[in-house]
């Protein structure tokens, strides 16, 4: 793995996708993300996240990222 597919991009299209990850200290990604697009690069050790129009002054910027201490499969597959 090179030190390029260590890194997660999350995007992030909603206030509360990062409330959530800055305040409860968790992220979830589709699983069809991960097949389709994670799949070789699986897993990450580091996710940052892209923040998108929503955030106002800070868009189009990555200014927050975190070391990936646990994966969960599974947890809202019957959602």
């Amino acid at each position: 793995m090179s030190e390029r597919d260590r890194v997660l991009v999350a995007i992030l299209n909603k206030l509360l996708d990062f409330n959530v990850a800055r305040e409860q200290h968790w992220y979830r990604i589709p699983v069809s993300s991960v097949d389709k697009w994670l799949k070789d690069r699986w897993p990450p050790q580091w996710v940052a996240f892209y923040q998108t129009k929503v955030f106002g002054e800070d868009v189009y910027s990555i200014k927050y990222y975190a070391p990936v201490k646990k994966i969960r499969p599974g947890l809202f597959d019957n959602l």
